[in-house]
């Protein structure tokens, strides 16, 4: 399908109007990349993008593992995640559909559980912190005066600290703590909330929970991840009037800035030897930070950025996936683990219903202990299951999907490139860039999409395509 639309996309490249059309390559088929992709074809220019994967989605993809469609990592989204829903809707996919959407709600297996009612912000919140189980009153008073502490600062801090000395000093309580705060924050961030920025924290707290009541809802994705945006924004892109292409493994390894324009060196993973090279007018790098370090040119003027880019840490996400009968069913859709291997357990038979028997089992941030002996890390998990469910058989099959360079460490006052670059024809973007005008959020996939978006307008703003 994609060989077919490209062939008519080339086609399309030799009318008059695409020759004026200014062109632009976006690297990188990710959200952010998708994201910016559209823009910018929305804004007059005509856009090839280049994939090394022979899929689009990035770090949230979706993989094909032993006849399972699977996704590369759990992403729960948030009803705050508003632009991505506004693009999902421009591709033709309908979040009311795509998604299934949730009021907040938190529940520990280990006996606390947070609800958040429909009523009007902020009382949704209030009630759901006063009615929360597993708390006394004592500490649910401390949740509500931490919340409005922060609303009344504007969920903006003096000075940028970890989340654990934020906690300390709004002396919430240890068992608060463990319960809500470094869930979230773990959730959220993918950082654990002892190294955790706690600016970027307020930020997700500002935006989800006390943010208008629907915003703090959760939305379960009924599609895999590759289908939620990028996929149909590769098939949007391509229907477009001015010969956009998209070419899915192909891999870029050089990026060449000239006098008057920018080219770009690449091959197609099925060829690697055969080198092929393309000039554009811009050109974005929406990869993660390695793999742009890598994509950068290495000149003297770019030695400011390779630093920034090389200074990033990353965590990893590793994914349980336990096949069980199709009758198989948790007590909830989403549960929680505290001081336990497993952190979050989905049934994904409740969200999506062709993956009835389906459970995963989500570890943030683990740590290199934990996977360094996977089976038995498996089989922990299975216990663990099983402490929720005594009589839950075994799994027909089981796999453990690592994405070792998952997110970026986000950490108190960590230094992110601009998406503008030494060269006025080269731009960045990703979850970690921090365009001009946009606020810092964690490697999220709303993060991503509104870089995208942001680093887009920052081209057409400067490079005004012609009407």
């Amino acid at each position: 399908m994609i060989q077919q639309m490209s062939a008519t996309t080339k086609a399309m490249q030799n009318s008059p109007h695409t020759r004026n059309a200014p062109r632009a390559c976006v690297v990188g088929a990710g959200y952010a990349g998708m994201a910016c992709a559209m823009s910018l074809a929305k804004g007059g220019y005509q856009v090839t993008v280049l994939e090394r994967s022979r899929l689009t989605g990035g770090r949230a993809r979706a993989l094909e593992l032993g006849g399972h469609t699977l996704d590369n990592g759990e992403h729960l989204l948030v009803g705050a995640y508003i632009e991505l829903q506004k693009l999902m809707q421009t591709v033709g996919v309908a979040p009311e559909q795509a998604l299934l959407r949730k009021p907040l709600q938190l529940v520990m297996a280990e006996g606390f559980a947070l609800r958040a009612p429909r009523l009007p912000r902020p009382l949704h919140l209030a009630w759901g912190l006063l009615t929360a189980h597993g708390l006394t009153w004592s500490q649910r008073f401390a949740a509500i005066k931490f919340m409005q502490a922060l609303e009344r600062s504007q969920f903006q801090l003096a000075n940028d600290l970890t989340v654990d000395a934020l906690l300390t000093q709004h002396a919430q309580p240890e068992s608060l703590c463990e319960s809500l705060w470094r869930p979230l924050c773990l959730a959220a961030l993918n950082t654990p909330s002892q190294i955790a920025s706690a600016q970027v924290f307020c930020t997700v707290l500002q935006d989800s929970l006390a943010g208008p009541r629907e915003a703090s809802d959760f939305l379960f994705p009924r599609v895999d991840l590759s289908e939620l945006f990028p996929a149909p924004a590769m098939r949007w892109l391509l229907q477009q009037p001015l010969g956009h292409s998209v070419h899915l493994s192909h891999a870029a390894t050089r990026i060449e800035p000239l006098a008057q324009t920018i080219r770009v060196h690449f091959h197609a993973s099925e060829n690697a030897d055969q080198s092929l090279t393309q000039d554009f007018d811009q050109v974005v790098i929406a990869t993660a930070p390695h793999h742009t370090a890598a994509l950068v040119p290495d000149e003297s003027r770019f030695a400011p950025l390779h630093a920034t880019l090389n200074n990033f840490e990353y965590l990893p996400i590793a994914t349980a996936w336990f096949g069980f009968a199709n009758d198989v069913r948790l007590p909830h859709a989403l549960l929680g683990r505290i001081g336990k291997a497993s952190q979050w357990i989905m049934d994904r038979g409740q969200i999506r219903a062709h993956q009835a028997g389906v459970v995963s089992v989500i570890l943030s941030a683990p740590n290199p202990t934990q996977l360094a002996d996977r089976d038995a890390l498996m089989a922990t998990l299975l216990n663990e299951l099983r402490e929720i469910c005594p009589s839950l058989p075994n799994p027909h099959w089981q796999k453990l999907i690592v994405e070792q360079r998952a997110t970026f460490a986000c950490t108190p006052n960590l230094q992110r490139p601009s998406s503008a670059t030494e060269d006025a024809k080269l731009w960045l973007t990703g979850d970690y860039v921090l365009a001009p005008n946009t606020r810092a959020y964690p490697a999220t996939i709303e993060g991503a999409v509104r870089q995208g978006q942001a680093t887009a307008a920052q081209i057409l703003q400067r490079v005004a395509a012609p009407t």
